[in-house]
């Protein structure tokens, strides 16, 4: 029996709060993906602007997710017994669980942040850790079927709005007032902003790449669709750091080849041609203009560049303790604004020193590469290639720094493409 199982006299109680902790977990994964920060906005939810109610400011998969966790300390007795049980299986998430408590707080009560912005990107994912390692095997291949459906929707989604201009969220957000996308030709699909596609996109297919559940022909078929979206989404950074890693991904199998390593027929057939049919329709696509807008955009990157090296001067008659302390939430804003960094400086590393200082960053860079680590304990040492696919693109965006989903969609493609046989439940 295992540390979470109850009493006989208490199973029939305990099998139904697993049940609905498990429902609560699947339906908060689909939540992640389903609802964008711009369709909340759409729906009239505060999420994103200022003003509304603080329970607006949290993503529902989030609240689900808590709520799951809750009903999962009904079933082991009470909530302490619940982390005590889970922090002995994942202390490095534990660790980070409690490292965000004070990183909270000190940003909250000293620095005037909101708490949201923390629970969404940083709690959610190792909330999600918990729960999705105890979802059955039969769980588990239906959110699978659902992430394939969803991504390949979006994709398909994505060139449709590239060919037409249909905008399925046609809008950004600026401070309390929605302001309409006229000007920008990059998809928004069913993930909301460009970006937040060609990321997501970026991470599922290296996710296929490296899973060993996946189809041969099936996963050839989905990341082809994937590349081709990529175009739609006009992620540079995202587009090119994918493309190495494919690119890494198949000199090492060829190596592992040479070097007399056991292969199945059908996937090396897969990988030898994928190569020159993958050549062949960029340079179809090329010659009919489908890439003119994505290669303007490299060309002609609105001073996108400049800004990434403008960021570093923020550090510039910086004191030693905004340094090592951070500024105000007030004060970085009015400083990114002077500075022209209005929409965020993309890198999470910088963002993160800037508006908490180098020391608050340390703990907590510290706790999530704990939690990080317990995240490949939980699946494969194939996620490393996702978490470190996950991290350059976090270096050349906003991303962490702001909220988002990011890290609750790795850890969901991680536990469910990239699981080991022996982490797996019946």
């Amino acid at each position: 029996m295992s540390a979470l199982e109850a009493a006989p006299a208490q199973a029939p109680r305990a099998g139904l709060l697993k049940q609905v902790a498990d429902a609560t977990t699947v339906l908060s994964v689909i939540l992640t993906f389903a609802l964008s920060a711009f369709t909340l906005q759409y729906m009239g939810i505060a999420y994103l602007v200022e003003g509304g109610s603080q329970f607006q400011k949290v993503h529902p998969a989030t609240w689900l997710a808590m709520l799951a966790v809750g009903l999962n300390g009904l079933r082991a007795g009470n909530p302490v017994t619940y982390f005590a049980i889970m922090g002995g299986r994942f202390s490095g998430t534990a660790i980070f669980l409690v490292v965000l408590v004070f990183v909270v707080a000190y940003n909250t009560l000293v620095q005037k942040s909101p708490v949201s912005l923390y629970l969404d990107t940083f709690v959610a994912p190792a909330l999600l850790l918990w729960l999705m390692c105890d979802l059955s095997v039969t769980s588990k291949s239906g959110l699978r079927l659902f992430i394939h459906v969803f991504m390949f929707a979006n994709a398909c989604l994505g060139v449709y709005e590239l060919r037409t201009g249909f905008r399925l969220t046609p809008y950004v957000v600026v401070g309390t007032q929605i302001e309409t996308i006229v000007t920008d030709w990059r998809s928004s699909a069913l993930l909301g902003h460009p970006l937040a596609n060609s990321t997501t996109s970026a991470i599922y297919m290296l996710a296929l790449l490296l899973s060993r559940n996946v189809n041969n022909l099936a996963r050839f078929g989905l990341v082809a669709v994937q590349l081709v979206a990529m175009n739609s989404f006009g992620g540079r950074a995202a587009t090119l750091i994918v493309l190495v890693a494919f690119a890494l991904l198949i000199a090492w199998r060829l190596l592992d080849i040479a070097r007399g390593a056991r292969f199945a027929i059908g996937s090396a057939a897969m990988t030898v041609l994928a190569v020159p049919v993958t050549v062949a329709a960029v340079l179809i696509s090329l010659d009919a203009g489908f890439f003119d807008q994505f290669i303007d955009r490299i060309s002609n990157d609105g001073n996108s560049a400049k800004a990434r090296l403008l960021m570093f001067t923020l550090f510039e008659n910086m004191s030693l303790d905004t340094f090592l302390f951070g500024s105000n939430a007030e004060t970085v804003m009015t400083r990114q604004f002077l500075e022209g960094f209005e929409y965020g400086i993309e890198s999470f590393w910088i963002a993160s020193v800037i508006a908490q200082g180098l020391l608050m960053s340390l703990f907590l860079w510290g706790g999530m590469f704990l939690f990080f680590a317990d995240l490949v304990k939980a699946t494969s040492r194939r996620t490393l290639g996702v978490l470190a696919l996950a991290i350059l693109i976090a270096s050349t965006s906003l991303s962490l720094a702001g909220k988002g989903s990011m890290l609750p969609l790795v850890v969901c493609f991680a536990i469910l493409f990239l699981e080991d046989a022996r982490g797996r439940k019946a």
